[in-house]
């Protein structure tokens, strides 16, 4: 059913290829960021990062290099190479899928932080409702719903603009084959 939804523009006025501009940029200062963040934080105690240690740099190269992956999208975009757009696509809802991954396993981490509420409402004891904007579902909740609707609406304008360069291009394989083949007979 995704497959089929494709785009003409991208925000319903700005042009396909602009559209995919501001993706690729957009996942290449993501996954940097957020990459970055993973390798600075990997120190830190579980109740500001999931990921310590080993899986922490670990995790933090994967995003980084999704990042450079971005940054060759962003290479084909401009030289309007409908392959290199492809695997830019691809990159892109690889990365999506691995933000609900690890998403839900740090949400699931955090949940077992002990002592989390208690923390929560020492931040700040005179309001009596602000710890619950603390628990984790609030906290990564809304950001985590935003962050997969807007990369997969990213995702789709890739892959339209990808799909509208493929059109675009003539398969120079079959047009050299049927040229062969008309000659000889």
């Amino acid at each position: 059913m995704i497959e089929k939804v494709r785009f003409d523009k991208c925000c319903l006025c700005i042009s396909l290829q602009f559209g995919a501009y501001v993706a690729a940029i957009w996942f290449a200062i993501w996954n940097f960021y957020i990459g970055g963040l993973v390798i600075k934080n990997k120190d830190k105690p579980r109740s500001v990062n999931a990921y310590e240690g080993s899986a922490g740099i670990i995790i933090g190269v994967f995003y980084i290099s999704l990042g450079f992956a971005a940054l060759c999208g962003i290479h084909g975009i401009y030289y309007k190479k409908a392959g290199e757009v492809k695997v830019l696509t691809k990159f892109a809802f690889i990365s999506l899928l691995v933000y609900v991954l690890f998403s839900i396993i740090e949400i699931i981490l955090l949940l077992n932080v002990v002592g989390y509420q208690k923390y929560c409402r020492s931040l700040n004891p005179k309001h009596p409702s602000y710890y619950e904007y603390c628990y984790p579902f609030a906290r990564w909740g809304i950001t985590f719903a935003v962050g997969v609707i807007f990369g997969g609406y990213l995702s789709i304008v890739l892959r339209s603009y990808s799909k509208k360069l493929k059109e675009q291009t003539p398969n120079v394989f079959v047009a050299d084959m049927t040229a062969i083949m008309t000659n000889t007979s």
